[in-house]
């Protein structure tokens, strides 16, 4: 008895393209990242749309979709690298530590105003770092002065048990410490103004910061008058609320010892 085999071709299921899944879902993707990434990204998926040639179109978007996978695992490193937060109980930032993390939470300026030696200058980058700051983008933190700059940052990086360079960095004229992984950035006032200039402006998406911290008597340094201007215009620009989706520059001001700590509402 013969029998005889039959075969059935089976067709192969079809790939399953970036383009075809669409762009839009990458796109859905951008926020989760890194502001730099978010932005560069965001333009490259806008350079697919308007790509006619489709053959093109589908390398343009699996090389989009490749570099979107390594921005998540990048930001995912940072959001690992957030060491353990602790707070010296003696120092009143650190008793106001609630009310502080609050108002961060919900304003996009807040201005704190304390006695010398409070810890607005140490703890605020930590209240930050606390409430996820930090991830996405930078946490600037300006000094008037070099060399309170790298003192501020080893005082930082001391407290959280990091090496100078990972988790905080600095940099100031001819000097750059920071790294892919740093969270806060220490500057001096300069090097802030001198990043703003080109572009008049702080974008509303800072690519590489989050929020700004500027820190120390405003009456120091000449630089000082031009920083409140250079934020207050950004602020302008993009006033959202940060806790409504809103992307504009967060400015968490810790006003000097100089700064009379009565009613300023006007």
């Amino acid at each position: 008895m013969a029998f005889g085999l039959r075969w059935r071709l089976r067709p192969l299921p079809r790939r399953i393209t970036v383009t075809s899944l669409g762009l839009d879902q990458l796109g859905a993707r951008l926020p989760a990242l890194m502001l730099r990434d978010e932005q560069r990204l965001r333009r490259r998926l806008d350079q697919a749309r308007s790509t006619k040639d489709p053959a093109l179109r589908e390398r343009q978007a699996v090389a989009v979709a490749d570099e979107i996978v390594r921005a998540e695992a990048r930001i995912a490193r940072r959001r690992t690298s957030v060491p353990v937060l602790r707070y010296p109980q003696e120092l009143p930032v650190s008793q106001a530590r609630a009310e502080l993390t609050a108002a961060i939470a919900e304003h996009q300026v807040v201005v704190v105003a304390g006695e010398t030696g409070s810890g607005k200058t140490t703890q605020l980058p930590k209240i930050c770092l606390e409430l996820g700051r930090g991830v996405r983008g930078l946490i600037g933190h300006t000094q008037p002065r070099r060399l309170a700059a790298r003192t501020i940052a080893a005082r930082i990086f001391d407290e959280l048990g990091t090496p100078l360079g990972a988790t905080v960095g600095w940099k100031v004229r001819f000097t750059d410490d920071v790294s892919d992984d740093t969270l806060v950035k220490l500057m001096t006032d300069g090097v802030l103004l001198a990043r703003a200039q080109p572009e008049r402006r702080l974008p509303a998406r800072l690519p590489r910061r989050n929020p700004s911290s500027p820190a120390g008597p405003q009456g120091r340094h000449h630089l000082g008058h031009d920083r409140p201007g250079t934020l207050r215009r950004s602020l302008h620009r993009d006033p959202g609320p940060p806790g409504a989706g809103g992307r504009g520059v967060r400015a968490y001001v810790p006003g000097g010892g100089s700064l009379p700590t009565g009613d300023r509402s006007g």
